[in-house]
């Protein structure tokens, strides 16, 4: 009877965390939460219970110590608990999601569920996304991250039908079809018949205030039956892509124009007045606009935008940060003016020229990151599609969810713990200067006096600026980066597969580098390259870079 007590003590004080949920049943994230922790913690003894709390905001959580011992992790719903279970992971047990098949967990054994905890956490920006385009990495990665978009069980903050921008063309093609006596007359400014909405008529505006309800009914109707944060709750009223030509220019069109100075005056009024019509139904949606192209400049009069509408402004580049002082800087200053609510889409590759290898500073994400939040925007968004030709794409996917959740950390150390775990896991996070030039076709190879750190490439505009002495002027140069699966195979429950190593070749800028690969499974790449010296002001020779679109 000893040898079974003893043997029954043993267990106990061998056993895992025991988790208790007292959440909604049919929140499956909450129950995920509970299930990693488990798994997570199997070697740490205690007791934590998930719970929800009304009053917490939206996206915001809580550790606090229980009188009984217990740890108690509460949220709003699932979201929150979610949140603040991976929080918790990272900041108290040290585990770290660096890319979707990279889980770093320290070695748990002896370690005891921390006491007197009773903090509260909250991202800093409420909508947190990394725009790759074909989507090539798991929901899970991105909800152990915080991502709002795509993220596993649909946490998140969802746009609305019909679309997330640029919706004038939906919205003028159902106003034209009920009502085409509005359609015909009105020119644009180019001087042709205006074929999109007229943001000053009263009847344009009741209608598309009703068709957005009517988005809104539908889109709660088919999230009946799921958690709260599955259910959208922003919706698009933007212009068409591209610049100004289509813009309605009818007589209060351009005196509203003349009054702000900028057709931002006439846009701004237009989602105003359909934002006030739709919160008497619907007081929990917000109305987004954009400040881009022919509406980028803010009012120079007194307008202001309505406090369930959030200005959308758009102008950062990748070679021109979005930071205190410059210009794009200013005009975002005085759009923090005009508007109560406003989001940032920020453009983290080029669009025209030479779209490899450049990449976004790190020091200049964590300045723009943090400007931004400073002045009080709710929204970033971050255009980068892809990512995985250029350099370091896992380590800048996760850094950006990083600053975005908290922009007062510091964004070195942050990237330090990134560089030795994906050097040795199937996203390679950094190649040593030693082992790139064994692979430079070159006689000698100098890149250290272009690293923001001992190894590290992340900050190089061009790369092959770094070549030099090379015979003839021109060299095969590659380097390597193992990524998860270039032509993605996901494997069984959403997982990547084997990763492969991708090795890039790299141009000079304005030689048009010819790309072609190297073997048959299109994993190998060369370029033949024109070296130049480094050139500390690159902005001279890349004004030409900085086009594009939304």
């Amino acid at each position: 009877m000893m040898i079974t007590l003893a043997c029954m003590a043993a267990a106990l004080l061998t056993r895992g965390v025991t988790v208790e949920s007292a959440v909604s049943a049919n929140d499956e994230a909450a129950k995920f939460a509970a299930k990693d922790l488990e798994r997570i913690l199997k070697d740490v003894p205690g007791r934590i219970v998930l719970r929800e709390e009304s009053a917490l905001r939206p996206q915001e959580w809580r550790l606090k110590s229980s009188g009984d011992g217990a740890l108690v992790i509460s949220g709003r719903d699932g979201m929150g608990i979610v949140y603040g279970v991976c929080s918790f992971l990272e900041k108290h047990a040290g585990v770290r999601w660096f890319a979707p098949d990279t889980e770093c967990v320290p070695d748990l054994k002896g370690w005891t569920l921390p006491a007197n905890l009773d903090e509260t956490g909250k991202p800093a920006f409420d909508y947190r996304e990394m725009f790759v385009g074909a989507d090539f990495m798991d929901g899970l990665w991105r909800l152990r991250n915080k991502e709002s978009n795509r993220a596993l069980f649909g946490c998140g903050v969802h746009n609305g039908s019909p679309g997330d921008c640029h919706t004038f063309a939906a919205y003028s093609k159902a106003l034209k079809a009920a009502h085409p006596e509005l359609f015909g007359k009105r020119l644009n400014a180019s001087g042709q018949v205006a074929t999109s909405l007229c943001p000053s008529d009263e009847t344009t505006r009741r209608f598309v205030a009703d068709e957005m309800c009517r988005h809104i009914e539908a889109d709660a109707a088919k999230c009946a039956g799921k958690p709260r944060y599955c259910v959208p709750t922003f919706y698009d009223l933007s212009q068409d892509d591209g610049g100004s030509s289509g813009e309605c220019m009818c007589d209060r069109c351009a005196a509203a124009r003349r009054a702000a100075g900028s057709y931002s005056g006439p846009n701004i009024l237009f989602a105003s007045a359909v934002a006030e019509l739709v919160r008497k139904r619907h007081p929990e949606v917000t109305v987004q606009t954009f400040a881009y192209s022919y509406t980028q400049e803010p009012p120079t009069n007194d307008v202001v935008a309505a406090e369930n509408v959030n200005v959308r402004y758009c102008c950062s580049w990748v070679f021109d940060p979005l930071v205190k002082g410059s210009p794009q800087g200013d005009r975002l200053e005085a759009w923090s003016r005009h508007a109560k609510q406003f989001g940032i889409w920020s453009y983290w590759r080029t669009y025209r020229g030479v779209l490899f290898p450049f990449v976004k500073k790190r020091a200049e994400i964590a300045a723009e990151i943090r400007f931004c939040a400073g002045l009080g925007a709710t929204r970033y968004f971050a255009e980068d599609e892809s990512p995985l030709a250029r350099s370091f794409a896992m380590m800048q996917h996760w850094l950006f969810l990083k600053l975005t959740e908290d922009p007062a950390q510091d964004e070195g150390k942050a990237a330090s713990e990134v560089y030795p775990q994906l050097a040795t896991s199937s996203v390679l996070g950094s190649v040593d200067a030693g082992t790139l030039g064994k692979w430079a076709k070159a006689k000698s190879v100098d890149f250290t006096e272009f690293m923001d750190a001992p190894g590290s490439f992340e900050d190089a505009f061009l790369l092959d600026c770094a070549v030099s002495e090379v015979e003839d002027k021109k060299a095969e140069f590659r380097f390597a980066e193992i990524v998860p699966g270039v032509t993605p195979t996901i494997g069984e429950g959403g997982r990547y597969g084997n990763g492969k190593v991708v090795v890039y070749g790299m141009a000079e800028l304005g030689a048009g580098g010819e790309w072609e690969p190297a073997d048959d499974d299109s994993r190998f790449f060369k370029a033949k390259l024109v070296p130049v010296r480094y050139d500390e002001n690159l902005s001279d020779r890349i004004g030409d870079l900085q086009g594009g679109g939304v």
